[in-house]
């Protein structure tokens, strides 16, 4: 017989089960959305034997992970090409593979409007390269762009762009 309790002691499972021919015998349990934490006691009886055994049940915290945004030119002129790359690094070292991105590029300030977005994925190193048209509006005097992942548990990285004073 199998018994699990939970870490405030609530009997959450039990199940009898069979012994195949090589004497083994086995259980599935899956824990709920919603469950008490702490210290989960695993206990196995059998006629000739009985075992315990205790797991930790935590929740989960996502990996924290720094995003930042490097321009090849900080400064471009309207209707040119804005071209850089995002890094997302664990800030245990690791880079971040795969993660979703999204570049927006914002008009006016940093808090601006929207004015283009793309989106790509970061490579095996974490990097994404990109490309996004600047405005051929001149009322734009300067611009930002913004990377985010989805989950913007992380820091945004921003860089500012601009555009030269000569007309």
């Amino acid at each position: 017989m199998f018994e699990i309790e939970d870490g405030r002691g609530n009997k959450v499972f039990k199940q009898v089960g069979r012994t195949s021919r090589f004497g083994i015998v086995s259980a599935d349990f899956e824990l709920a959305n919603e469950v008490n934490l702490g210290s989960y006691r695993i206990r196995a009886t059998g006629p000739q034997a009985e075992v315990e055994r205790s797991v930790e049940v935590k929740r989960y915290t996502l990996p924290k992970f720094k995003v930042g945004v490097t321009l090849e030119e900080n400064v471009v002129r309207p209707g040119e090409i804005i071209r850089g790359r995002v890094n997302a690094d664990y800030l245990f070292g690791k880079p971040v593979a795969g993660a979703d991105i999204k570049i927006t590029l914002l008009s006016g300030g940093s808090d601006g409007d929207s004015a283009a977005a793309i989106t790509g994925d970061t490579d095996a190193q974490g990097e994404y390269r990109f490309s996004i048209s600047a405005w051929k509006n001149r009322d734009h005097s300067r611009c930002w762009l913004k990377s985010a992942t989805p989950a913007a548990t992380s820091n945004a990285g921003r860089q500012q762009c601009g555009y030269p004073t000569d007309r």
